[in-house]
This record gives structure tokens, sequence and C-alpha cells, in this order.
């Protein structure tokens, strides 16, 4: 473990296998997956894994093992209680190291993949008992169970109802409680607590009747004054409650509440902090400017695009390469997308026109399917049946292909109807290295989550992989009907391709576990990078996200123009006054205005979105003005996608969702340019080396990309002609 180690040694280190000693090493690691944290040692080996603050140190121990046999939080009470509360173990001792495995009488032992059950003490007695259930029924008993027999009346079925009722005889702490005597006794009350306090409650009572005799309602009526005017009690709507952390994850999006219970913004730099990210620069922009010969594209330069994880390899691999794999995806939940949909689908659709590189679009139906199943506690509900999803998913691909995007560098596929191929094989070599324990910690998923959630991960993220699709390269694919010979093996050049994954920070997760595993693939896979965006704000404002499951939290791509103008309106947080009078004289805050912070994501000018700030925050702008400019933008949006839409059929949808060689060109003027994939080699049979003997693959594989290459002629020349005769 200390040779495989990526960490630095700061304490001790030396080994002496003849005397078999081992010195107390301390080791400083840098990532979740440094064996010294992964690996069991039972030794003096003391890996230190740096984080920026306890929230940080909680989602790392959940990471690197949900269900670790024992915990040992330090720190200050409410700390600890914090570790204790967001953490499963099979024991913890608090301010100290293992202490509650020293005590022979306490109970010891581990849950879910430490261990089951405990022993040691009572605990190991029971462990090793077994406890047999013997009932003996009396003769006097067979008239009350009497109901049992026929015939069955009405009268019997509620008589046997009330008899079956399954309730528990032991309280929440598991102290068994009473039967009908202790019933009578309590009050009515089961429990030891809640018969004292209703003999408190009836002590008090008969107190106040005896001893106040006439005077009690003048006296209690000067109690409950006293009650109310109690110095330092502030009134009821003033207290403070407990204050809601921010919680972000591909599950859930939400800034949190403050202590009054009114929901917070985002805290988008704390969240770079957590996930690990980088932010975006300046320097990154320009880079970018000078790669592309473009400006950047506006959602970058206005922060929407925020966060990256090395989008400066991606631009070094396009200059070096000439090329690089776009993917991104849409989990279909309704049949139609809203608008926070379609922003990060054009940001991408401008990165495929800018690079001139192939894009994959995944539609998690599946995923999607699983997720919507176990909110509703595992029960399946009409209008959420496999089915069900596959429309919504084909509908979605209608609403992403009326964006424009363009059909000769375009892939998009349904997880349902697609998996299979190399693609699968690269999802079951990616599941054998991702553990329960860190799936469940980087998405928060809980022991009673069906098994098909933590499953799905594997897909979302070998959908990253060039390698699972080399149809789209020109290659064949190991697939039903054909079972190409030619694709026994999958394509290692198809391996060396990097792919930058545009989406919103709440994906963030699955990635992160696909970057830590990608160079430990059978054909090692480049890392891939991510460039994150900020959630498009839902109309309520700050706190939350547009959701499909909340129609006024959104402008849906369906809607009319006067549904949009009555959204805005109705529902659109202001960060205008209360009065016209009050904005002039004080002016209004277009931070948090969300119909100013829409437009920062359609206007194209600079200048003019500057303006309309100025404006408002000066008084010169007011709340109406602010949102009539905004619905007018958002209705003329919304209503030439409609158009578009309209002209997307079913053949149309199909054309982009066929495996085929796309076309593309990439970089001009690549520095080193990469060797085509359909000049990658390898027999039929797997014995031929990459390459072949004159470097254009085999005969076969040359054969096959011919192929390919005319029925992808063929297909674009139906689309249009098609598209010319719809017109």
């Amino acid at each position: 473990m200390l040779d495989s180690t990526r960490g630095k040694v700061l304490l001790g280190g030396k080994t002496d296998q003849a005397s078999l000693l081992f010195e107390t090493t301390v080791v400083q690691v840098d990532d979740h997956d440094d064996p010294l944290l992964t690996d069991e040692s039972f030794g003096p080996l003391i890996p230190i894994l740096p984080v920026d603050d306890l929230d940080a140190a909680i989602r790392a121990a959940n990471e690197i093992h949900a269900t670790p046999l024992g915990i040992y939080p330090f720190g200050t009470k409410a700390e600890t209680n914090k570790i204790l509360n967001q953490t499963r173990s099979g024991g913890a001792s608090v301010n100290d190291g293992f202490f509650h495995a020293s005590i022979p009488t306490l109970e010891f032992g581990g849950v879910g993949d430490s261990g089951t059950g405990s022993y040691r003490g009572r605990a190991s007695f029971e462990c090793f008992s077994h406890r047999r259930a013997v009932t003996t029924t009396p003769g006097w008993m067979e008239g009350l169970l009497s109901v049992r027999y026929p015939p069955y009346t009405d009268a019997k079925f509620k008589k046997f109802k009330g008899m079956s009722e399954q309730k528990p005889n032991f309280d929440r702490n598991g102290k068994v409680t009473g039967g009908w005597v202790w019933w009578v006794l309590g009050l009515g009350e089961k429990t030891t607590k809640g018969a004292g306090l209703r003999y408190a409650v009836l002590i008090a009572l008969v107190a106040v009747v005896r001893g106040l005799g006439p005077r009690r309602p003048q006296h209690l009526l000067s109690m409950a004054s006293a009650a109310t005017s109690e110095p330092g009690v502030p009134p009821i709507a003033s207290q403070k409650i407990a204050a809601a952390a921010q919680a972000i994850d591909p599950y859930n999006v939400s800034g949190g509440t403050d202590e009054h219970g009114n929901a917070v913004a985002i805290d988008y730099d704390r969240l770079v902090q957590e996930f690990g990210t980088q932010l975006l620069t300046p320097e990154h922009l320009a880079r970018f400017e000078k790669v592309t010969g473009k400006p950047a594209h506006r959602l970058m330069r206005r922060g929407v695009f925020f966060s990256h994880r090395d989008f400066d390899k991606i631009l070094d691999a396009y200059e070096r390469d000439g090329t690089f794999m776009l993917y991104t995806g849409r989990g279909p939940s309704s049949g139609s997308m809203h608008l926070g949909h379609t922003v990060p689908f054009l940001f991408t659709k401008e990165l495929q026109e800018l690079f001139d590189v192939p894009l994959v679009i995944m539609m998690t139906d599946d995923e999607k399917y699983l997720h919507t199943r176990n909110k509703n506690e595992g029960r399946q509900k009409p209008g959420n049946t496999v089915e069900d999803f596959i429309a919504f998913a084909h509908e979605n691909i209608k609403d992403i292909i009326a964006l424009g995007f363009d059909p000769k560098k375009t892939f998009i596929y349904t997880d349902y109807e697609y998996l299979g191929g190399h693609f699968y094989r690269n999802v079951s070599e990616f599941e054998s290295m991702v553990t329960l324990s860190q799936s469940f910690g980087a998405m928060g998923f809980k022991m009673e989550y069906n098994i098909g959630l933590p499953a799905y991960g594997a897909k979302q993220c070998v959908a990253a992989f060039p390698s699972s699709y080399p149809e789209l390269f020109g290659l064949p694919d190991s697939r039903y009907p054909t079972w190409d010979p030619a694709a026994k093996m999958r394509h290692k050049s198809l391996s060396k391709i990097m792919t930058l994954i545009p989406c919103a920070i709440d994906q963030e997760p699955y990635f992160r576990i696909l970057r830590d595993r990608c160079e430990r693939m059978t054909d090692p896979h480049p890392k891939t990078a991510l460039i994150l965006s900020k959630f498009l704000t839902a109309l309520q404002g700050a706190g939350g996200k547009m959701s499909a499951s909340d129609a006024n939290s959104a402008i849906f791509m369906s809607d009319t123009p006067n549904q949009i103008k009555k959204k805005i309106n109705s529902h659109a947080f202001s960060g205008g006054r209360e009065t016209a009078e009050e904005q002039r004289e004080l002016g209004g805050n277009p931070d948090v205005d969300v119909a100013y912070t829409y437009l920062s994501y359609f206007l194209e000018s600079d200048e003019e979105l500057e303006t309309l700030a100025t404006r408002y925050r000066s008084g010169d702008l007011l709340t109406g003005e602010m949102k009539a400019k905004c619905i007018a933008e958002l209705q003329s949006f919304v209503a030439d996608f409609q158009k578009r839409r309209e002209g997307v059929t079913n053949e149309i949808m199909r054309s982009f969702m066929q495996p085929r060689k796309l076309e593309f060109k990439g970089s001009p003027n690549p520095t080193k340019p990469a060797a085509s994939a359909v000049e990658e080699g390898g027999a039929a049979n797997g014995e031929a080396k990459e390459g072949g003997k004159d470097g254009r693959g085999t005969k076969g594989e040359r054969k096959a990309a011919k192929l390919a290459e005319k029925k992808a002629e063929k297909e674009a020349e139906k689309l249009a002609l098609r598209q010319k005769a719809e017109a």
C-alpha cells in the first residue's frame, strides 16, 4: 500500500522486512481513490486528506466508505453531532480513537459493507439465541375467535379487522409498552412519558379548579397576558427556526433556507469549493477566443457557465489533435422542455459550430423512470411507465432538434433504445470499478433506494467515452444483426479522443466519479473536461431552479404567448420597490430580478444589458417595464422555436437517432493531427495489431467504413429532399 500510494510521506515510512518493523507512517494524500484511503491496512499507516471545511470532510468520508466499521469525530459538540448525524458507521468514539471497541460489555459490530449484527456482552447472547414463539389456545377462547369460521358477515369482518390490525408494542426507543391495563392506567396513553404528561395536565386542571374558584377566568386571563408579554420573547412570527443547508446533487437543487424560513440564493462559490472545480477566468475566455477566432459566448462572458474541469486541456487537445467529442444529455421527465433546458443546449450548439466537432446527446429515459418510481416509494403511478418515459424522450428529442443542431454532426439516442455493443462493454467494466459505498456517498443515495439508481451512474459516465460509439467515427460496432467480426475488440484509437461535457453543476458528481476512473479502463481514456453552468433561476427567484414538476416555476417551450405573459407578471420575482414612486426615488436591484436575469440569458449585446441594469438601479426603469421587455423577448424566442418544432417529423427524429458516421472537420491546422479512427487496424479475430501493415486498417474495416459512409450520404440526401418538400 505504501508503495502504491500517490501521496506524500510526512512522517516515518521506514520498514525492515527482516525484523518485521514498520514505522508509524503519516501520508498526505490528494484524491479519494488513493489505496491508503480505499484499502484496509490494520497497520501503522495514517493517511491525511486535506479538506476546506467540515462539510467537505463529511462528504469525502461518505464517498470513500459510506458504512465503515468505526468513525472517530473530533471537535466541538456541535461539530461532532453534525458528523454523527450525517454519516453511518458500525460504532463511533467521539474525541477519541476506537474507545468504544475497548469496552467489553458494549456491543460491537458493523453496518452495510462493514458487517451485519453485533456481539459482546448481552449482544453476544442475543446473537446466538433464538426466541421460540409458543401460543396455547384454551377452549373458552373459541367464542372470541368465532370470526375465523363461516358464515362470514360484515360484523365478523369488522371485528376481525380490529383484532388483526398491526400496531407496534414498543415505542421509538424500543421500550415495550403495555396492553389495555396500561392504557387505562395511562389515561389512554401507552408510553410512560405520555401518561406522565397527561397526569400532570389533569392534576394542574384540578388544582386550578379547586384552588381558584370563581376568580379563575380573570386569573387565567392575566396568566395568558403575562405569558405573551414576557421580556425577551419575540412574537411568534419573528421567532427563529433551524436554517436548512444548501443541497446540490443530481437529484436535489436547493439553496436552503435562513433562520426565518426564507429561501436563500445558491452559493456558487461555496459549491465550487465543495466540488473541487475551478472558476472560469478572463484568461480562459481570452484563450477560447484565440483558439476559435470568435468572441466568447454570452453565457461565458456573463458567468452563467462559470466553472470547469480541464477546460484549458480541451483547448490544448483541439490545437494539438484537431478534434474532440462533445457530450451532453437530458432527463426527460415531461413531454415538453422548459426554458431552463434550452440554455445549455444552445450553448452546446454554438460550441459544436465553433469547433466543428461531433456531438452526442444522451436521453436518460431509464434514469428518469427509476428516479420517479423511487420518489413514489416503489409504486408505478399512471403516466409513469417505462413506455411513458420513452415517449417523453422522443418529444424532447424533437424539441432539441428544433433548436437547430446539425444532423451531420449530431447523434441523439435514448438509453432504452440504444444501449448495447461496445457501449455496454464499457458500462460493465466501469461498474466493476465503483463500489456501492462510493456511489451512495457521491449521489446521496440511501439503502432503501431501488438498485437501478446506483447502477445507472455507470451508463451516464461511459456515455462520455468516444469508444462507446464506434459507428460515429466510421468503425464497426458489435451489435445485432450484423455482429461484425471486425468489432470483436473495442477500438483503442477512440480511447485517445478527449471529451468536453457542457452541463449544469448538479451533474458534476457523476463526472467526478468518471474522471477518477478514465485512466483505469482497459483502454485508458483521457480525463473528460467539464464546463459547468449555474441553474436557470425559477420564476420565484433565488434558492432553486426551473422544474418540470412545478408548472409555475418555469416557462415551457409549449407555452402560449398569454401563458408566458401571465407567468412573468404573476410569478416572476421582482427586484423593484413596493410602489412606482419608491422605485423612481430609490431604484431597484437587477441582481435578484428574475425578468432581468432571463434577459441576460438571451440578449446578445452586453451594452444593452448593462443599460437596462443601470436604468433599473437608478429608478429610470420600472419593474413593469423590465417585465414587459422580458416578456417580448421570451415570446419571440418561444414562438420561433414552436414554428421550427412543427417541422420536426418522426422521420427527421429517427435520422438523428440512426448510428452512422458523423461528418466533422475540427481544427483546420492542428499541430499534431490525430490518426483517423478509420485507420485503426485489427483483424476480425483480434489477432492483428492496430493500423495494419500499411496503416489503412484491414480490408474488412475499409469496406465497412465505405458502406457506412455511403449509407450516411443516402440518409442525408433523403433528409434534404424531405425538408425541401415540406417547405
